[in-house]
């Protein structure tokens, strides 16, 4: 009886704390802590940040392999904080093949040791960021409730289950020398005088807080000895070596791993520590704070493969999106999250979001033409043979509507709705600058709701984000609305930023002290394929340059200022997604057709995709159309895109620094390389008929 009162008396206030404690942090369900049932509890949040000790190592002999800690199943945005996988087994190639496919779905990684650095590597390619783990993190709970002695004794703390008979000798050793009694916590120790056993974290900090010597052989232990600023040496085994061996170098604490012999458990200086450690809590927390703040960015669609397409602005039903301007002068979408109501259809739209299986029409037709419209006016003031212009006018004669790209009074490029044949001349010619769309996709779904025709053109993305809202997720009866929509895309390098393209305007009017009149990307003063810049101004000047002189053009073609979604363009293929594509026939001499002796003018490439595209290609009377093929149009879009420059973010870091004119002096130049390749290579090449050649070599070599 004394001892049962005895043993009562003693669990009872641990079990009030435990209860207590229970209460105070609970915060989710118990479903919801349920780690293999994530694709229904990710289902609820916005976001899960994964992170645990091991929770990546797996062996597949001694180590289960759990998908969902990889990111299997996982629906909503979810990345990685403090997550170690030491015990890896990167040698496996069937347990590597598996992690590689689960863990791409993390948007983000961050690591608690370079070990787990190199397994990121291994299945993802990316470089992870080294964070601190979450004890580490931020002192606060230590400094105010570390601060009760689990004891007045003085006495040496072991955390941690095994112990070698050496280390044990040793920790006896300087018991005896110091007087200290050994108290072990975690596990019961046979060589111990007491086991302690905390029943909450207060308490658990408190034993580490009151040791006088800390001789832990866990990473954890290893941790709170140093958070608590005790002497200490680590005595680890082989299972936890690595990580905590990693920890130590990284705190420059490495000289604190037991040695036999080794009695070096002194005090430490840990001013240095406490330097280190502000600097890695900073990182830590600015890698944790900026993932955060990219899965909000990302919220329909990772950023970097937004096109800025506008279908989620149109078909949002609450009016919770809009489209801001970043730091590199793109627009993207914002969520409005009080208007939201997460609905979800804003992803189920996006074109960034689908494959090109589900966002493309399926082609009934594959033809390619060489085109250029007969009226030598509208040839030579079009980019390339005047096909767009033709079309267009033809479907405006027929009743029909055209939306595309012109410039406002401004100069800047918006997607405007045309009526009649006098308007469309705004339509004319390219603009290498990405396009405002507005409400564009609004209004032409208002058009064909009243029945009328549409005609919209634009980059290959936008008429994926014009398809997806018109057909796609907007309502069933939105499907039938595509019989009278005729979509033409262009054959699209990438767009260049607006805001660049306003500062480049406002820097040429400036030193001439001069309005600008008018803007042509494709002068033919040089000839259709030596295009030029032509731009006049209201004093009468005019600037004409070609692409290997003008800065823009320059920076343009070098890829330093390009939307990220155009380094890794999903549309640039042969396979296209809309009726009919054009762009310019640059192998047209390899017809050697009769109708094509001249090209001076410029001739069009037309891929006519769909039944739809090929009857009204066939309508335009105006065109001079001959059969062509894919290879003879010398267009490297076909099979690559193209690739930022590896200068990219090294371009709108200086262009946010000190702006345009720096830039322009900097990036606006050709390299010797380039001037050989443009004014050289490139020309001999096309001569000998061997230019398509030579471009797949320079790929290839680029690689």
């Amino acid at each position: 009886p004394g001892f049962l009162k005895g043993s009562i008396a003693k669990i009872l206030p641990q079990y009030r704390t435990y209860l207590q404690l229970k209460k105070d942090v609970k915060k989710f369900s118990e479903s919801d802590k349920r780690i293999l049932d994530m694709k229904r509890i990710s289902k609820k949040y916005d976001c899960v940040i994964l992170g645990a000790d091991e929770m990546w190592s797996a062996s597949m002999q001694s180590i289960r392999y759990t998908p969902e800690h990889f990111g299997k199943d996982i629906v909503c945005p979810h990345f990685s904080y403090a997550t170690s996988g030491v015990l890896f087994d990167t040698k496996n190639s069937d347990l590597v093949a598996k992690a590689k496919k689960d863990i791409n779905s993390y948007y983000d990684f961050g690591v608690r040791d370079t070990y787990t650095k190199g397994v990121v590597k291994l299945l993802t390619g990316k470089e992870a960021t080294q964070v601190l783990d979450p004890t580490l993190l931020n002192p606060y709970f230590i400094k105010n409730h570390g601060t009760k002695k689990a004891t007045s004794e003085e006495y040496i703390l072991l955390y941690g289950s095994e112990y070698s008979q050496a280390q044990q000798a040793y920790i006896k050793g300087v018991a005896k020398e110091h007087g200290y009694k050994i108290y072990s916590l975690g596990w019961p120790q046979e060589f111990s005088d007491k086991f302690l056993d905390p029943a909450s974290a207060d308490e658990f900090i408190s034993c580490f807080a009151g040791a006088s010597v800390c001789f832990p052989s866990t990473f954890h232990g290893t941790i709170f000895s140093i958070l608590n600023h005790k002497p200490f040496l680590s005595m680890t085994n082989e299972l936890r070596g690595r990580k905590v061996t990693m920890l130590l170098k990284d705190l420059e604490l490495s000289y604190r791993i037991y040695e036999e012999g080794k009695t070096d458990y002194k005090e430490i200086d840990y001013s240095e520590v406490e330097n280190l450690l502000a600097k890695k809590r900073k990182e830590s927390l600015a890698y944790l704070t900026g993932a955060l703040k990219k899965i909000e960015e990302d919220y329909i669609c990772p950023k970097s493969s937004c096109s800025g397409c506008t279908a989620c602005l149109n078909a949002c039903p609450f009016g919770a999106i809009k489209m801001e301007f970043d730091g590199e002068g793109f627009k993207h979408p914002v969520v409005d999250k009080d208007k939201c109501k997460n609905c979800g259809l804003c992803k189920k739209i996006c074109p960034a979001n689908k494959s090109m299986d589900v966002i493309c029409k399926e082609k009934t037709h594959d033809q390619i033409y060489a085109a250029f419209s007969r009226k030598n006016e509208d040839r030579v003031r079009s980019s390339s043979g005047g096909a767009f212009y033709a079309i267009a006018k033809k479907f405006i004669e027929d009743g029909g509507l055209v939306y595309g790209a012109a410039f406002d009074e401004k100069f800047k490029v918006r997607h405007i709705r045309v009526e009649n044949a006098k308007e469309l001349a705004k339509l004319r010619s390219s603009k290498y600058v990405q396009s405002d769309l507005g409400d564009s996709f609004a209004k032409v779904k208002a058009d064909l709701e009243t029945g009328k025709k549409v005609l919209f053109s634009g980059t290959p993305c936008q008429i994926a984000g014009l398809n997806a809202y018109i057909t796609g997720a907007v309502n069933k009866v939105n499907k039938k609305l595509s019989d009278n929509l005729v979509t033409v895309d262009i054959l699209c390098h990438g767009v260049p930023s607006p805001k660049v393209f306003a500062d480049y305007l406002k820097a040429m009017a400036a030193k001439r002290g001069a309005k600008i009149k008018s803007v042509n990307f494709r002068n033919k003063s040089y000839g259709w394929n030596k295009q030029a810049m032509a731009i006049s101004f209201d004093n009468g000047e005019k600037y004409i340059k070609r692409t290997e002189s003008d800065p823009y053009y320059i920076m343009y073609f070098g890829s330093y200022m390009l939307r990220q979604s155009c380094n890794e363009c999903k549309y640039a293929s042969y396979k296209r997604c809309s009726d009919i594509t054009l762009g310019d026939y640059w192998g047209v001499e390899k017809l050697k057709h009769k109708d094509m002796a001249s090209t001076k003018k410029g001739v069009s490439l037309v891929i006519v995709g769909t039944e739809k595209g090929e009857k009204l290609f066939k309508s335009v009377v105006e065109l001079k159309k001959i059969q062509g093929d894919k290879k003879s149009s010398y267009q490297p879009i076909f099979e690559r895109g193209t690739k930022a420059s590896p200068r990219r973010q090294e371009f709108f870091k200086d262009y946010a620094a000190h702006g345009y004119g720096y830039v322009a002096k900097k990036y606006g130049k050709l390299t010797p390389k380039q001037v050989v390749i443009k004014k050289i290579i490139a020309p001999v090449t096309r001569k000998l008929g061997i230019f398509d050649l030579a471009q797949k070599i320079f790929f290839v070599y680029k690689k």
